[in-house]
């Protein structure tokens, strides 16, 4: 799993933020799109390869 993070502020006092809940809410639904998904890029990675 990856995630962003967010700095603002000054060098000598960052402030960081990260979205971790928001990518651990949006997870499932990437991994069920890659997955309905994936045969559809194999078959245009053949048609390309012609």
């Amino acid at each position: 799993m990856s995630t962003s993070l967010r700095v603002t502020g000054a060098l000598d006092d960052p402030d960081v933020t990260t979205q971790v809940t928001k990518d651990i809410a949006v997870a499932p639904f990437n991994i069920i799109k890659r997955t309905l998904m994936y045969p559809f890029e194999m078959f245009k990675k053949e048609d390309e390869e012609k």
